[in-house]
């Protein structure tokens, strides 16, 4: 069986808006470039969207980008973002957003198909992110909900 290419998320037009709805479009396409990275091991458009002071985002895209050029990659693990909302202290230059998501069990791969680690999945989990508006566009800047990212 033949396994149809998996095409990059694009950003809604709005994701590239300086204001909060821009910041809640902008952060369900962040979670699908995350997905798409852990699918393909293509982590650009993740990265192009992440601010180097994420710790765990880079965190979890040199994860990624070491599986699959080992050879291995992914089973599951994809992101589904159940609602965005904006927080309470929502600021123009680093608003903080909630974001309510589910995330399938992955399990990763080596090269030879063997179980290398697992992600438990999570259902109706709160990820609190922080974004920044950098050189015209979003980036995720923080992630402060342990776990949420892996």
């Amino acid at each position: 069986a033949t396994v149809a290419p998996v095409a990059a998320p694009e950003a809604p037009p709005e994701a590239g808006e300086h204001t909060e709805a821009g910041g809640l479009a902008f952060l369900q396409y962040w979670l699908s470039t995350l997905s798409y990275a852990a699918q393909t091991g293509d982590p650009a458009p993740v990265s192009a969207a992440t601010s180097p002071e994420c710790g765990d985002c880079q965190a979890a895209m040199t994860r990624i980008e070491a599986a699959h050029a080992a050879g291995g990659g992914f089973r599951g693990g994809a992101y589904v973002v159940r609602g965005v909302t904006a927080a309470s202290l929502w600021s123009a230059d680093q608003p903080v957003y909630d974001a309510t998501i589910d995330r399938t069990h992955r399990v990763e791969l080596d090269a030879a198909g063997a179980t290398v680690d697992t992600l438990p999945a999570l259902t109706f989990t709160t990820c609190t992110v922080v974004l920044e508006w950098s050189d015209g566009q979003w980036l995720v800047r923080e992630i402060i909900s342990p776990g949420c990212v892996g």
